[in-house]
């Protein structure tokens, strides 16, 4: 994480040049998280979250140097629970964690459960307004 680029939505971009539309797919988004700088990263850089919450693979890289951090984990976790993450060890990972991620595969179903709660407004009380002056045009009046 110490390249802080923009993550946005490029696909975009992607899907509108027809040259890589026919040569191309994009299969998702990979984040690499330093684990010797990532707390550090996160506290300071909210674009660092954002990247971790675009990913769609995780990988964590200088653990062999980093060790073990549970709440790294849990953190990066909590920023995307969706995203796998997986650990780099010596720049050593299955390459095959790496390809068929269907991140932009379009065809997912999604299930949508009902919300638990719906709001109501509290009735508004009816109240008398003064509305100044005098003769018939002055006086109280109803007001909501």
């Amino acid at each position: 994480m110490h390249w802080h680029g923009r993550p946005r939505p490029d696909h975009p971009n992607l899907f509108s040049n027809k040259l890589i539309l026919k040569r191309f797919i994009l299969d998702g988004i990979i984040t690499l998280v330093d684990a010797v700088h990532a707390q550090q990263q996160l506290d300071q850089f909210t674009i660092a979250q954002s990247q971790i919450g675009y990913a769609d693979r995780i990988l964590l890289t200088k653990t062999d140097v980093a060790g073990q951090d549970d709440a790294l984990l849990q953190r990066l976790q909590h920023i995307n629970a969706r995203a796998p993450i997986y650990t780099v060890v010596n720049g050593e990972i299955d390459l095959s964690l790496l390809f068929n991620v269907d991140g932009f595969m379009l065809n997912d179903k999604l299930t949508v459960k009902a919300p638990l709660f719906r709001f109501v407004a509290p009735q508004q009380k009816q109240r008398r307004v003064y509305r100044g002056g005098t003769g018939s045009r002055g006086g109280f009046r109803s007001a909501v």
